[in-house]
């Protein structure tokens, strides 16, 4: 009988390695495909870490004023610029809806697209402006806003616009 039983047990026993072998084999693999992922994952992390760490970087240096805008950003906003003096109300929607700032200040005069718009009697280009997001009260490094650069270009219309909108 103890021989019997010894038999038995040997049979459990190899089924059970073969059982522990078996999971282990397949455990390999799934931790091979698991490795893989978590490489693939670490790998996309990575990258977006870095241009997240870019993208900070470039913000920060524009905050401190040791830098300035991507040129890319930079053609973009002088687009804008243009696309306003020029009242092209279709080129000023596209940019605005590409993301740039109604608000954004091209250089040290602080002339924002709506200050553009008020000096050249763009009338359509600075409906599309506000509507976006372009701020009436902004001011110029001189401390004019576009109601009174509208109003020194003597635009009686771009004047009755603004005034009705900064009551709003």
């Amino acid at each position: 009988m103890a021989s019997n039983q010894t038999e038995t047990f040997k049979e459990s026993y190899d089924q059970l390695n073969n059982i522990t072998n078996e999971l282990k084999s397949n455990m390999e693999i799934d931790i091979d495909v698991l490795l893989s992922k978590v490489k693939t994952a670490v790998g996309c992390y990575n990258k977006c870490k870095t241009r997240l760490e870019a993208a900070t970087k470039e913000l920060d240096d524009i905050l401190q004023g040791t830098t300035t805008v991507s040129d890319a950003k930079k053609g973009k906003i002088v687009n804008l610029s243009d696309a306003v003096i020029k009242n092209d109300v279709t080129q000023v929607s596209k940019l605005l809806a590409q993301g740039i700032d109604p608000n954004f200040v091209e250089d040290d005069a602080c002339v924002t697209p709506l200050h553009h718009a008020a000096q050249n009697d763009s009338l359509e280009a600075a409906v599309v402006l506000i509507n976006a997001g372009a701020r009436t009260d902004s001011l110029t490094h001189d401390g004019y806003t576009p109601l009174d650069i509208a109003k020194m270009h003597g635009s009686n219309k771009m004047v009755k616009f603004l005034t009705e909108r900064q009551k709003e």
